[in-house]
């Protein structure tokens, strides 16, 4: 238990995963999607450009118009991933913010009310049977979690956070996307943080050679989980949650796709810029499979 505790501390890279001001002038802009490698995209990004050249949080891609931003920077995940890491999160009440506001709710983990279902499937089955679409932010939901249907076209192309809609749109969403400086994927994300070194920096740094395994091991990649820890995978769900899963991110599957395809160019135009390799057959291969699911 004190460990428990002890993790639920807040660190200064927790704290420092968001600015907590109105938008101001930066060089970049980061949509900072919940369980979509934000905090370790901010410090990565900051480690790059500088932290205080930098402004993120966890809004809307609209609130992007509301200052002067040079670049804007968007992380798109793989859904079913995506879902699953936010079940995760709030089974295990992670990060310091959202578990002081649960134990100050008496809905932590192991409170009195802590109504996550406990499995993964039952928390699927719940939202694809009585979905609760409205207007309200996580402390506010039935569970007191994270809004699964669709959140990545959703935060493309809300004007506020806590919209959960009904009817995605996903063509707004990849226009949104597409309109974006630079875009990266979670499930490549060494092969990101050097597209944004190339395109905000001008420089692609050694570690992007993905054809010298000694220098591109030498990147170190933030892995900010919030003191969340699993072993168990999606995959590892029967056929009828994936199937529940897929038919709440049916939108998110199609800005994915189309995400994917975009990095693969963009990444491919940095190749031919520094005559370096950077996504190399095998994850390029893997990148591909992906998208269908």
């Amino acid at each position: 238990e004190d460990e428990q505790n002890e993790a639920k501390i807040p660190s200064l890279q927790y704290t420092d995963c968001w600015n907590y001001t109105l938008p101001r002038d930066a060089e970049v802009f980061h949509l900072h999607i919940p369980k979509v490698a934000g905090c370790s995209t901010v410090h990565d990004l900051g480690e790059i450009i500088g932290r205080e050249n930098l402004w993120s949080n966890e809004i809307c891609y609209s609130t992007s118009k509301m200052a002067h931003f040079n670049n804007t920077v968007v992380m798109i995940r793989r859904p079913r991933d995506h879902v699953f890491s936010m079940y995760q999160h709030c089974y295990s009440g992670g990060g310091p913010g959202y578990y002081a506001a649960l134990r100050a709710m008496n809905a932590a983990p192991g409170q009195e009310n802590f109504t996550l279902p406990d499995t993964f499937g039952k928390w699927i089955e719940n939202w694809v049977t009585k979905p609760h679409f409205g207007f309200y932010g996580v402390y506010e939901d039935e569970f007191h979690c994270y809004f699964p249907f669709n959140m990545q076209c959703s935060r493309l192309t809300c004007l506020h956070p806590n919209e959960r809609r009904a009817e995605p749109d996903a063509a707004g969403a990849i226009k949104h996307m597409m309109s974006a400086s630079l875009v990266g994927v979670t499930e490549a994300y060494h092969e990101s943080m050097c597209l944004f070194s190339a395109k905000l920096l001008g420089t692609l740094p050694s570690h992007c050679d993905c054809t010298n395994p000694e220098a591109w091991a030498a990147f170190e990649a933030t892995d900010e989980d919030h003191g969340v820890k699993y072993e168990d995978t999606v995959e590892a769900q029967s056929q009828a949650v994936l199937k529940g899963v897929d038919s709440l991110t049916e939108a998110d599957r199609l800005l994915y796709n189309a995400t994917v395809v975009r990095f693969i160019k963009d990444i491919k135009d940095v190749e031919s810029t520094f005559g370096v390799k950077v996504l190399c057959a095998d994850q390029e291969a893997s990148l591909k499979e992906q998208m269908a699911v």
